[in-house]
């Protein structure tokens, strides 16, 4: 970054600073001399503003990670780039369409001070929305487990406890060494829980948004992108993003079973088109079924990847989408195939399975034969990078399926996943490459308790007290229709405490609301053991 006079900078056009919610671990907050990237809009100030921000940014990323310090910023402008672009061009594709662009100001705002307040106030309103009382949210919390969205309860617990831990040291490999880019090895694993609680009561408040808010049902990639996301932003910030991404769900991710089938069978086609070998080894152990495939299209290659790797990709999904699971996918596949020893992965019997392949695959993934830097480098060419000076500039050897071709060939196989589905060979949950063999039972959809009826809050002067418990609202909720269990709300109008025990008080107070729900709470006289009953008595005051 250039020098500037300090005096002329305006603090609230500054970008927001990366922290880690979800952990708790420092973050480094500078950005190296010499660098492409600001800290102030425009991102790229030695480019100019040509209407091509979209363009340079992939390129940028490729060439290099994103500071850490600026992720927040870029992750949260990137996706709502591209999700307003494709919203006011109604294609697949941002990238072809540079005039439909939104304008600059407009979208780097959301990465600066400036929207801070108003994003962070956006989430307190959602809040407050979603959580009536204090026992909602520690409710959502306990079980933030259910909100697997087709993940598996299982796999949802494994992902937290496997992500939080440290990961392998690169294993070193007697097979030789590539030449590439060795920049962002430092730190190769993963760092320790600090604020554990706290990072799953913001991952918990965070899917429970996106799922009774926003709505998204199935979407077994969205919560490895929430914990990404929550490693380096707030939960507003988390929020805001992944609602842009659910926006644009033909461009980010699956949101369907038969969506994410059919991904996982294009995936399989591209494979076998530009390296059949390795097709053929994979096909041959059932490594290409839509279970085995989890470990890239639900867990985003977490579980085979170096955590600074991981982020690198990051960086990479938030401007390209999906297709860069299937471009840098299909090349890690055949990368690692071509570099592993036959004996990491074929077992002593001569048969491999899914589990052994993928396990060979993060051996390589994670040894000191493997750089990030190569693998963009063989998925883009001899290294995908025409770019203005003072970046080097390099013809592109080769290519790949263009994103409108990829969403031809899912739609092409919805057919398949159909049947695929239909006939019962498609299990919920995502094939780890863990130590940890979960019971497959576990990994399907569980039958998840209904949200709870929302409460209006209630004064000190007027308190609600017998369904003040989220428990008992979930219980209402389960007897009400589906159609009313988002919308409906309890609003107190009748308690015994505050009103008296009349009956000619209770009828006064509620003759006037159409639709009624009376709750009694039976207790009992220890002289004279006959019951008596306190009572509360809410109005709907949803939409009925």
């Amino acid at each position: 970054m250039d020098d500037v006079d300090l005096t002329t900078l305006d603090p609230m056009r500054m970008f927001i600073l990366s922290t880690d919610t979800l952990r708790g671990t420092k973050t480094d907050q500078t950005i190296p001399p010499n660098s492409h990237w600001s800290d102030t809009p425009p991102q790229f100030p030695r480019f100019g503003t040509r209407g091509r921000e979209l363009h340079i940014l992939k390129l940028l990323c490729r060439v290099d990670s994103i500071p850490p310090s600026l992720r927040c910023a870029t992750w949260v402008t990137s996706t709502v780039r591209v999700a307003r672009t494709l919203t006011s061009t109604s294609t697949v594709s941002p990238h072809n369409h540079n005039s439909n662009q939104q304008p600059l100001s407009e979208v780097e705002e959301f990465g600066t001070l400036k929207k801070v307040r108003i994003l962070e106030y956006g989430w307190e309103t959602v809040r407050k929305t979603m959580f009536s009382d204090v026992s909602d949210e520690e409710t959502a919390i306990a079980n933030y487990a259910d909100l697997h969205f087709g993940l598996g309860k299982v796999a949802l617990e494994i992902m937290m406890l496997d992500d939080c831990t440290p990961q392998h040291a690169p294993v070193p490999l007697s097979i030789g060494r590539n030449s590439g880019n060795a920049r962002g090895r430092e730190g190769s694993g993963g760092v320790n829980v600090t604020s554990k609680d706290g990072g799953i009561a913001s991952f918990a408040r965070v899917l429970y948004a996106i799922r009774h808010v926003v709505g998204m049902e199935y979407c077994p990639l969205l919560p490895q992108l929430a914990f990404l996301l929550l490693t380096v932003m707030p939960e507003a910030y988390a929020y805001t993003t992944l609602r842009e991404l659910c926006k644009s769900s033909l461009y980010f991710l699956p949101t369907s079973r038969v969506d994410h089938v059919a991904t996982t069978r294009t995936f399989a086609v591209l494979l076998k088109s530009r390296y059949p070998e390795t097709y053929a080894v994979m096909e041959a152990c059932g490594a290409l079924t839509p279970q085995s495939l989890g470990v890239l299209f639900q867990r985003f290659m977490v579980t085979l990847l170096r955590w600074d790797d991981v982020l690198r990709l990051m960086d990479l999904y938030t401007v390209e989408g999906i297709k860069i699971i299937h471009r840098l996918g299909v090349t890690l596949c055949a990368f690692c195939h071509a570099h592993l020893p036959t004996s990491r992965y074929i077992l002593n019997d001569g048969t491999t399975t899914p589990q052994s392949f993928w396990e060979g695959v993060r051996f390589v993934a994670r040894s000191d034969v493997f750089r990030f830097g190569v693998l963009v480098e063989k998925s883009y060419g001899t290294a995908a990078l025409i770019m203005p000076p003072p970046v080097r500039w390099i013809r592109r050897n080769a290519t790949f399926p263009r994103r409108e071709y990829i969403q031809r060939l899912n739609d092409d196989h919805s057919a398949w996943a159909v049947r695929y589905i239909e006939d019962g060979l498609f299990e919920e949950g995502a094939s780890n490459v863990t130590n940890t063999i979960a019971d497959p039972m576990d990994n399907r959809v569980p039958a998840t308790t209904s949200k709870p009826v929302g409460l209006v809050r209630t004064t000190s002067d007027y308190p609600a007290v017998l369904l003040r418990n989220a428990h008992e609202r979930s219980l209402i909720a389960s007897w009400l229709p589906p159609s009313f269990q988002s919308t409906v709300k309890l609003d107190l109008i009748y308690s015994t405490d505050c009103d008296g025990r009349s009956v000619r008080s209770f009828y006064d107070h509620c003759c006037h609301s159409k639709h009624t729900l009376t709750v009694l709470e039976v207790l009992v006289n220890p002289d004279t053991n006959t019951p008596a009953a306190a009572v509360d008595s809410n109005n709907g005051s949803g939409k009925m």
